[in-house]
């Protein structure tokens, strides 16, 4: 089973996205308010 990681705004964080590649682990890692230099930074940890 691959693993899908989605790092971003609002738009990735209440998106179904476990439902929309149900043959894949999925990991949300969006969150309100993020901009794309934080969503940068938070890639690089």
């Amino acid at each position: 089973m691959q693993e899908l990681v989605f790092a971003g705004d609002s738009l990735i964080e209440y998106y179904d996205w476990a439902a929309r590649f149900p043959q894949h682990r999925v990991h949300n890692q969006g969150w309100s308010g993020a901009v794309a230099e934080l969503v940068a930074e938070a890639g690089d940890r």
